[in-house]
């Protein structure tokens, strides 16, 4: 997610390191004590810097995620070249050349994978041989991930207008432009969703529409954020018990009744990324850096402060729960009561993962901010 850049970099260069981390950590408490076991073993690491040799030595910033598969990674760079990886030693197995660089994570839909990039291009390639299936231009930048239901393919564009579009053939079905009268946003785009044939979708003027899948139709709309500058609900909306978690950076997290937009409960945290939803429990980061585990009746059931700053993502990898900040750690956490197993460092202190962790059977892959691939 984009927006995290803006609030993030500020904050890296104050960043705690792993070492203070650990140093505050109780060794009489069970749920602190860091595990002697290392998790974190990779099988390759490239530095993504070396494609942009000859052209700048002013690095830019990597908000972009691979995309691994249960034999390949894919990813582009801001050489607007897409590659595809062999997962298990870094061989590039095709790449090709678009006319500018990728700007979202790449999705997998049958034998294809699906990607757009900032000029606005969304394209489909043949995931074995880089062949396209197609290229459709559409008006803005592509920043937020697509989400793909019965057919369709839904996403959001950096200019607050959504699409839906035929997965199989890139044809346009239809569309819905959200008027924004707001300066002061974050660029960011949250994730349209797809609960029971209705898709929602948060906007940056702090609300949350539900619409029909087939036309487009606004169903409902409800504004959830009401205070501070950033008013952007781009967090990836998510289900839970049968209602809608939703909220903004640095937002409350608000719960929605599906069906009618009706507000059932605020919880008393400002997460920085969407929540996972896995056995009934909930998990979600913080911009304050506190990762939490809540039951399906919204009671926290353990909080673990893993940094000074934003959580960025979080995801499930060998059964254990992974977590991304923008304190130049990544950390694996005990799903049960978010014990902390390992720490990994990927880089120097201003290594932060502003993408995604992407996790295929025992793969697990991310890029961090100075542009390393590191594959697990």
């Amino acid at each position: 997610m984009k927006s995290l850049l803006f609030l993030s970099l500020v904050l890296i260069c104050s960043c705690a390191t792993v070492e203070e981390i650990a140093s505050k950590l109780k060794p009489d408490n069970p749920k602190n004590s860091v595990s002697k076991r290392s998790y974190f073993n990779p099988i390759w690491i490239k530095d993504l810097n070396e494609f942009l040799i000859g052209e700048t030595h002013n690095y830019p910033v990597a908000l972009q995620s691979p995309l691994v598969t249960d034999r390949m990674l894919f990813l582009g760079d801001h050489t607007s070249i897409f590659r595809a990886y062999d997962i298990n030693n870094g061989r590039i197995i095709w790449e090709k050349k678009d006319k500018s660089h990728l700007s979202n994570g790449p999705i997998s839909y049958k034998d294809f994978v699906i990607y757009g990039t900032i000029g606005g291009r969304l394209i489909s390639r043949h995931r074995s041989s880089g062949e396209l299936n197609y290229a459709v231009d559409l008006d803005a930048p592509i920043e937020s991930n697509a989400t793909i239901y019965k057919g369709r393919l839904f996403l959001q564009l950096r200019n607050h207008k959504v699409y839906c579009l035929d997965v199989e053939t890139g044809k346009i079905l239809w569309a819905y432009k959200r008027s924004v009268p707001y300066l002061t946003t974050l660029q960011g785009a949250s994730r349209p969703v797809v609960i029971e044939d209705k898709l929602y979708v948060g906007f940056a003027d702090g609300y949350v529409l539900s619409f029909s899948i087939e036309e487009g139709i606004p169903v409902w709309e409800k504004q959830i954020s009401e205070v501070g500058k950033f008013l952007d609900v781009d967090s990836y909306l998510v289900q839970f018990n049968n209602v809608l978690i939703t909220g903004g950076h640095g937002q409350s997290m608000t719960i929605l009744d599906t069906k009618t937009g009706k507000t059932i409960q605020k919880l008393p945290y400002k997460f920085s990324r969407s929540p996972i939803i896995k056995d009934e429990k909930m998990y979600f980061g913080t911009v304050d850096g506190l990762v939490v585990l809540m039951n399906k009746d919204y009671q926290t059931i353990s909080e673990q402060k893993v940094s000074q700053n934003n959580v960025t993502d979080l995801s499930f990898w060998q059964g254990n729960l992974l977590v991304g900040t923008v304190n130049d750690k990544v950390l694996l956490l005990s799903p049960e009561n978010l014990k902390i197993l390992d720490i990994t460092r990927p880089g120097n202190s201003q290594s932060a993962i502003f993408g995604e962790f992407s996790v295929s059977g025992k793969h697990m892959a991310y890029i961090t901010g100075r542009n390393h691939l590191y594959v697990y």
